[in-house]
């Protein structure tokens, strides 16, 4: 039984490693889940591998320990960065090309400007009032399931709060639309301009298109897991809810 009683506060990238789990976690008895997540079940071993424990508890980028070295990419970034390096959104989309030989050069471009924009919009909210959070990209290859996923994701107080309407996140095949235009509409209201939100566009139409067959999932806020508690069935612990946003992106090996 996982004890909570503890927890404050929770980082955004240990959001990640959650997402990755959460089935196993929905499965444990006496265990209830709330929220929207990008779910995933295999790359538990493969962040394990790659140190990522090590991650959450420094921020700092963990040395490659065992496994393919292809299998886990992570990218550390903080807001006081006044620009996203572009070698970032770079790295990305090669990690991703390297798994997918079969990629067009329109696809790959299309997906490396599809990556900046959200490495964007995530910089831009990856802040607190006189609180610096941070911004996190990984990236990770399931040999088993066959499939490359990169999740981008800020750890500040997310779109969600700057949006005017509460609407469903989850980016499902019910509300796709809704939740890319809610998600969205925070980023294009806050900088003044009608374009923003274009790349977040292209990346999801590029990954649902029949002939990649990926997924494309957007989270912001809303999101906790509620543990009740053998001993006391009727006290449930919740993880604080998190100010952020995540967009994960799914794309099987050819």
């Amino acid at each position: 039984m996982v004890d909570l009683r503890g927890v404050k506060a929770i980082d955004a990238a240990a959001i990640v490693y959650l997402c990755s789990r959460i089935r196993r976690i929905g499965r444990r008895p006496h265990t209830q889940v709330a929220g929207f997540y990008p779910v995933a079940d295999a790359p538990t071993r493969l962040l394990m591998e790659a140190g990522f424990d090590d991650f959450l508890k420094s921020e700092q980028v963990p040395r490659r320990a065992t496994g393919d070295f292809r299998s886990v990419k992570l990218v550390v970034g903080r807001r006081r960065n006044e620009r996203v390096n572009p070698d970032v959104a770079a790295e990305v989309g090669g990690f991703i090309k390297a798994l997918q030989p079969s990629m067009s050069v329109i696809e790959h471009d299309s997906l490396t400007l599809a990556v900046s924009e959200c490495l964007e919009n995530v910089r831009v909210h990856a802040y607190r009032p006189r609180i610096e959070y941070g911004w996190y990209v990984v990236g990770v290859h399931d040999p088993d399931r066959r499939v490359s996923s990169v999740a981008i994701l800020d750890a500040g107080r997310g779109i969600f709060a700057s949006s005017t309407e509460n609407a469903p996140l989850s980016d499902t095949k019910g509300n796709r639309k809704v939740a890319l235009l809610e998600t969205t509409k925070g980023v294009r209201t806050a900088s003044m301009s009608p374009e923003r939100g274009k790349g977040l566009s292209s990346l999801r139409e590029m990954v649902c298109d029949p002939t990649c067959g990926g997924s494309f999932t957007v989270v912001s806020s809303g999101a906790m897991v509620r543990w009740v508690t053998g001993d006391e069935p009727d006290r449930i612990v919740t993880v604080p809810d998190v100010g952020g946003t995540i967009v994960v992106v799914e794309v099987p090996d050819p």
